[in-house]
């Protein structure tokens, strides 16, 4: 009987010896999905803590940049009363998204503009490409545009501050490489109109603020003539 009472309290005392010389013991955690009652996952959120956003050393253009969005049909969706009845503006930009055919804009329209920009910051897209609906209704308004403007070859600027038209040839020769014909860098002069080869620049005073209609006549990349459309584009 001594014995086996001596037997039964050795795993005892080895119990409390383990426990004794060891400081921790290692536990392990198995991660289990949380289910409600009804078998459903339960989510569970972080709790959330307002911080303050980011801040980045970027630079901010002091001046609107100039793309060919610039340059889209600029219909404002006005209504006009005429002798006709009332006639009604497209929606401009909204109408330019949805056909390949309306974001046609000659690459050399914006790059004068942006070179013209770089001089006189204050330059103002107006009229760039315009759709036949708002090219009639400018029409009916009083305001003549070239037909130009239908097939996205020609543009109407805006500038509140003077311009010399004799400064012009010395901003725009820019536009060409160092070894490009000599007849594209020669520009004439006549009256309010500058033109060379491939375009021609028109300014026109209007008391308030300078107007300065570009038209394209030759394309120097296809080396072809730019034409006007013969008719109204659908």
């Amino acid at each position: 009987m001594t014995i086996l009472k001596a037997l039964l309290w050795i795993p005892t005392v080895l119990l409390f010896v383990s426990c004794s010389t060891k400081e921790s013991v290692p536990r392990y955690t198995i991660a289990e999905r949380i289910t409600s009652q009804q078998g459903c996952h339960v989510l569970l959120y972080l709790k959330s803590s307002p911080s303050p956003f980011p801040s980045y050393n970027w630079h901010t253009p002091s001046v609107s940049i100039i793309t060919a969005y610039s340059f889209y049909c600029h219909g404002g969706g006005k209504t006009l009363l005429s002798s006709q009845g009332t006639l009604y503006d497209c929606e401009g930009k909204r109408h330019s998204l949805t056909k390949e055919i309306f974001r046609h804009i000659h690459p050399r329209l914006i790059q004068i503009a942006r070179l013209l920009q770089q001089h006189y910051p204050k330059l103002v897209i107006t009229e760039g490409w315009c759709c036949p609906h708002h090219f009639r209704f400018l029409e009916a308004m009083g305001m003549s545009l070239p037909r130009r403007h239908l097939n996205g070859t020609a543009a109407l600027l805006t500038l509140a501050s003077p311009i010399s038209l004799e400064e012009l040839p010395t901003i725009l020769k820019h536009l060409y490489p160092r070894l490009a014909p000599v007849s594209l860098k020669e520009f004439t002069l006549s009256g309010s109109m500058l033109k060379n080869e491939e375009f021609s620049l028109t300014l026109t005073n209007k008391g308030s603020h300078i107007e300065i209609s570009i038209e394209i006549f030759y394309d120097t990349t296809k080396e072809e003539p730019v034409l006007p459309p013969e008719s109204f584009p659908t």
